[in-house]
């Protein structure tokens, strides 16, 4: 693992996504999540200090961003693996020898060029970029969150982190670049709840605000990751971000609980009883 830093609070321009993962320490939303999801604590902080080797559809995903947001560095940072599939030795030794190059096969590259070209030509996409707004690629902000944990009372602090795709501060409008099996409106609102999109722009929305900005939008870019790569813009509603704030509070302090005290517990100490599902108990009246 990379040597960690924590940064200063602030705004930061052009930081790439390996450094903000891999090398900054502090609080993220995707950590954030995993309290919500009932992960144990033990379980998020092996997965922090463990971290897993990309699969091919975080590669692939990687890889978009890339093209949408550093297109001019995408020859730098992806390429076609050394042979037809990843499972070869000299795949193995390219990728050991430079871990920070995304290394897709060609059917998997074609996929990236074309899910980059059809966000690039969605109408509402083209209008945000086109329209002589001075966005902002790959921002990071830094910031130290406080509050109150809800259940004991004890203040709390909290050293965070967000990565922004685009930022335009001068309207407080933030667009994230998202990939999804369906982008159709119903679809995408459960996608909304099961991936947390709405604590992320809450969360995003919090950090910002701590550092002097406000944020007045959050923008969804979609590609859908299958052919024919349809893409849609959607923004998350004020209903929905004011519930990923409320949840915000919650989180931060269960985080700040496990951080403070090194206590990341697993399960119950206690016995408990289990039996079949509710659901089984009524199939069975």
């Amino acid at each position: 693992m990379a040597d960690m830093i924590v940064p200063e609070p602030g705004l930061y321009v052009d930081v790439p996504a390996a450094t903000y993962h891999g090398t900054w320490a502090a609080c993220s939303q995707s950590t954030l999540k995993k309290f919500d999801g009932g992960t144990p604590p033990a379980k998020v902080i092996w997965e922090l200090e463990n971290p897993e080797a990309p699969s091919n559809s975080m590669e692939k995903g990687t890889a978009l961003h890339a093209r949408v947001l550093q297109p001019e560095q995408f020859d730098d940072l992806v390429k076609l693996g050394p042979t037809a599939t990843r499972r070869s030795g000299k795949w193995k030794d390219m990728k050991k020898a430079r871990p920070d190059l995304c290394l897709l096969e060609a059917p998997e590259m074609e996929a990236v060029r074309m899910m980059a070209d059809s966000l690039l030509h969605h109408p509402a996409f083209r209008e945000l970029m086109d329209a002589g707004f001075d966005w902002q690629p790959e921002v990071a902000v830094c910031t130290d969150l406080t509050g109150e944990d809800p259940d004991t009372g004890e203040e709390y602090v909290v050293r965070a982190k967000g990565l922004l795709d685009w930022w335009l501060e001068e309207l407080g409008w933030y667009i994230d670049l998202k990939t999804t099996a369906d982008a159709s409106p119903e679809a995408f609102r459960k996608s909304v709840v099961n991936y947390g999109y709405h604590i992320q722009g809450a969360f995003y929305d919090r950090l910002l605000a701590t550092e002097g900005h406000r944020v007045e939008r959050v923008i969804l870019a979609l590609v859908e990751n299958k052919p024919p790569y349809l893409a849609a813009v959607r923004e998350i509603d004020p209903a929905s971000l004011s519930l990923g704030s409320q949840k915000i509070d919650k989180l931060l302090a269960r985080y700040y609980r496990c951080a403070s005290t090194g206590d990341w517990h697993g399960y119950s100490d206690d016995i408990e009883f289990t039996g079949v599902p509710e659901w089984a108990l009524r199939q069975a009246v």
